[in-house]
């Protein structure tokens, strides 16, 4: 019995030393409490969340607003087109980890996420690359003799998205 009590009294305590602390100014009387003030002046003394919040309202600002993406210059020949899917699906895949490493260790800084949203944008590398190898595909003779590398190239599209759901949950959206 004692152990649930202090275990319940632990939970209780820790939820409230881990709440922001304001100072509100209501009819000219100062009020501290643990939520954003309704009305008067406010100030967040201890607004422990108040970076990572500011963090991904940049990050989802940016995700609307990204630069209109570049295209990519392929080679035209199935071999060279294929080894370039690979190096840029790999690349994409190395950012979605960092990003991914960014929201499980670092969560106010967003670096990696942002470059990793900019790929995945609408006309962005991932897209262009998915329509190369949707073109690609259409030469059996070639696809057949790359099954190696096309399936590289598959487990690369399946981390990308794997990571891309992960950053959307961990994210709230």
């Amino acid at each position: 019995m004692k152990r649930i009590l202090f275990a319940v009294l632990t939970m209780i305590l820790c939820t409230a030393v881990n709440a922001d602390v304001y100072r509100c100014t209501v009819n000219g009387k100062i009020q501290y409490q643990d939520h954003p003030c309704s009305s008067g002046a406010q100030k967040a003394l201890d607004d422990r969340n108040a970076k990572a919040r500011q963090r991904q309202q940049e990050l989802a600002t940016a995700a609307r607003n990204p630069p209109p993406p570049e295209p990519i210059a392929w080679q035209g020949s199935f071999q060279q087109d294929i080894l370039k899917v690979s190096a840029l699906l790999d690349h994409i895949r190395v950012l979605g980890r960092d990003c991914e490493w960014e929201l499980k260790v670092t969560p106010s800084e967003n670096k990696a996420c942002k470059a990793f949203m900019l790929k995945l944008v609408p006309g962005g590398d991932y897209v262009q690359i998915g329509t190369r190898i949707q073109e690609l595909l259409q030469d059996d003779t070639n696809a057949r003799q790359a099954m190696g590398e096309l399936a590289t190239i598959k487990r690369h599209f399946e981390d990308i998205t794997r990571t891309k759901e992960f950053m959307m949950a961990r994210m709230g959206r």
